[in-house]
């Protein structure tokens, strides 16, 4: 696929809704409909015999601003029989992230100053038009606004297509170049004990290049499917590490 530049006004755009969502986010934190999740009683029913529910955050996930794509997707899981304090814990394992989560081929703790912690993730994206290596950093904000429910915040600070990665060729685009896969990302993820568990919500924002004119058609349900996906496997991976036998 073409490369493709990360125009200002694209970047105008996903800033722009991005902290919309955030201040959507901070309004319902001290809210008894906290989750999400548990505000409907089909998916509350569903989270309780094990399923994951996942949707769209916005529209039918994908929307389109000028010069590229935010995709934004929001789902949740329901862990029976663990702490809010154990998830909170595994949460910052990160050298644990490759094991846990398939896309991620390295985590690198840089640092904690109070509640933020600093983190590169070198990401594999694999899909029918895609492969790439992407290194991201981030700044992770975990936050406790009351002893059953704690929140992280995370937003990727600078975003690196890799080229030739793991090879002696092995070089960083500069930000904003490449194929334009993925340009800017945040995470929003609220963990709320209760009901004999923990619920874990996670919300996934991303800004990325358009659909080529030619494959529009064609990529768009596939990466549709590849959003909503996405969502659901994180949380089955974190359900998986928390429950794993020995732990």
């Amino acid at each position: 696929m073409a490369g493709a530049e990360l125009e200002p006004r694209t970047e105008r755009a996903y800033e722009a809704y991005s902290a919309q969502t955030l201040q959507e986010f901070r309004e319902r934190v001290s809210e008894p409909g906290y989750l999400w999740a548990t505000t409907d009683p089909d998916r509350r029913r569903a989270l309780a015999r094990g399923e994951i529910v996942v949707a769209a955050g916005d529209q039918d996930g994908i929307l389109e601003v000028p010069g590229g794509l935010i995709h934004h997707w929001i789902g949740a899981v329901f862990v029976p029989g663990v702490r809010i304090g154990e998830v909170a814990e595994r949460e910052q394992q990160y050298e644990e992230y490759p094991r846990i989560h398939e896309p991620i081929l390295e985590a690198e703790f840089l640092g904690r100053s109070g509640h933020t912690d600093r983190v590169r993730l070198r990401i594999e994206q694999r899909t029918r038009f895609v492969h790439a290596v992407i290194d991201t950093w981030w700044q992770r904000v975990h936050v406790y606004p009351a002893p059953d429910r704690a929140h992280v915040l995370a937003t990727a600070e600078r975003i690196q297509q890799v080229e030739n990665a793991g090879t002696p060729d092995e070089r960083r685009l500069p930000p904003g170049e490449g194929g334009g896969y993925l340009w800017r990302a945040n995470t929003y993820l609220k963990i709320l004990e209760a009901d004999g568990g923990t619920y874990l919500e996670f919300q996934t924002l991303g800004l990325s290049r358009g659909f080529p004119w030619l494959l529009g058609w064609l990529a768009e349900p596939i990466v549709r499917r590849i959003g909503r996906g996405s969502v659901a496997r994180t949380l089955d991976e974190r359900r998986a590490n928390l429950t794993a036998p020995g732990d």
